[in-house]
C-alpha cells in the first residue's frame, strides 16, 4: 500500500514538473539623465521626476531558454512604502500576445526609497521580487509635484554627506551642484493625461 501511494506521488510530481510554466527572469536597468553611480558608497543608483523628464528604469522580463510568456503585468513597488506613482503607470501592462521578451518603462513616480518590481504572466506566473534598488525624485515627499516641502527637505540636507535623498548626482554630498539639478524641475508634476 506504501509502495502505491508512494509511486503516485512520484506521478503526479512528474505532471506537475512537465506542466510547469517557463522560467522567467527579470533584468533592470538605470537610464536617463539620473542616471548615477555613487563615488562614496552612498546608495543612489538613480533620480527620476513626477512629470518623466528625467531618468527612468527598463525592465525586461524574459525567459533565459527563449520561450515566450505572455506576461501581462509588471508593477514596482517601494520597500518602506515611501513612492508614490503617477495615476495609471503603476502596474504597467504589456500588450496583449506572447513575446520573447517584453520590456516595462517606470519614471513618473516621487518619494526616496528602495524599489523592487514583480511581474506576472497570464498563466498566473510570478517572477520576483528583484533585488531592491536605491532611487530618489525631485519629488521627494512623494506628493506627485516638485514643491517648496521638496525644497525644504532640499535646504535641510544641503551640506551634508550621506543624504542620498537629496544627493541628486550621487558625488556623496548635497551641495549647489544638487541644487541646480532640482531648480530645473520645480514645479514638475505628473501630466494630466496620466
Amino acid at each position: 500500500m506504501k509502495s502505491a501511494i508512494l509511486v503516485a506521488i512520484l506521478i503526479v510530481g512528474i505532471c506537475s514538473l512537465a506542466n510547469a510554466s517557463p522560467m522567467m527572469t527579470i533584468a533592470v536597468k538605470a537610464g536617463g539623465a539620473g542616471t548615477c553611480t555613487p563615488s562614496t558608497g552612498a546608495p543612489g543608483t538613480g533620480v527620476v521626476c513626477p512629470l518623466g523628464d528625467y531618468g527612468w528604469f527598463s525592465v525586461v522580463v524574459s525567459d533565459p531558454m527563449g520561450n515566450p510568456n505572455d506576461i501581462i503585468t509588471c508593477r514596482a513597488g517601494g520597500v518602506i512604502g515611501a513612492l508614490a506613482f503617477c495615476p495609471g503607470t503603476n502596474p504597467q501592462v504589456a500588450p496583449l500576445g506572447p513575446a520573447l521578451q517584453v520590456t516595462f518603462v517606470f519614471k513618473n513616480f516621487g518619494g526616496c526609497d528602495k524599489i523592487f518590481f514583480i511581474a506576472q504572466s497570464s498563466d498566473g506566473t510570478v517572477v520576483g521580487p528583484t533585488a531592491p534598488i536605491f532611487v530618489t525624485s525631485f519629488d521627494e515627499n512623494a506628493s506627485l509635484v516638485v514643491d517648496g516641502i521638496d525644497l525644504a527637505r532640499f535646504a535641510a540636507d544641503f551640506g551634508f554627506q550621506g543624504r542620498p535623498c537629496s544627493d541628486f548626482n550621487c558625488d556623496g554630498i548635497v551641495n549647489a551642484l544638487d541644487f541646480s539639478i532640482l531648480a530645473r524641475h520645480f514645479g514638475h508634476r505628473c501630466l494630466p493625461t496620466q
